[in-house]
């Protein structure tokens, strides 16, 4: 081979190559851009999805406070229930024996009454 036929057989090598490396790039750019677009649409997606559980958990927290305020409501209607339920048991217990006493008074009277 001479110097001419040399120079046209790397030149043809080199478009081959080229053409080959060329045809190897333009099908990763076109790959690169269609994940790109649906990175951007699941991107989109993503935001609005967050934005909704970012509503239901404000909703959420809004329930689970009202529900923490109506337990702390139930536990000091009990405490206060329990406390009348102490004071009425001293009361009645007061009441017994101020009727007890009575009524005991009024059974030694009759039954002094009753003697001859």
């Amino acid at each position: 081979m001479d110097a001419a036929e040399l120079r046209r057989q790397f030149y043809r090598d080199l478009q081959s190559l080229t053409q080959y490396v060329d045809r190897d790039l333009r099908q990763r750019i076109t790959s690169v851009h269609a994940n790109a677009k649906h990175i951007s649409t699941q991107t989109k997606e993503i935001r609005v999805r967050t934005g909704a559980l970012a509503q239901d958990t404000t909703k959420w927290e809004e329930l689970a406070d009202k529900a923490t305020q109506a337990l702390k409501e139930a536990g000091d209607v009990q405490n206060w229930a329990e406390i009348l339920e102490v004071e009425i048991s001293a009361l009645e217990e007061t009441m017994r024996i101020v009727y007890g006493e009575d009524r005991e008074e009024e059974d030694e009277n009759k039954e002094t009454d009753n003697k001859p």
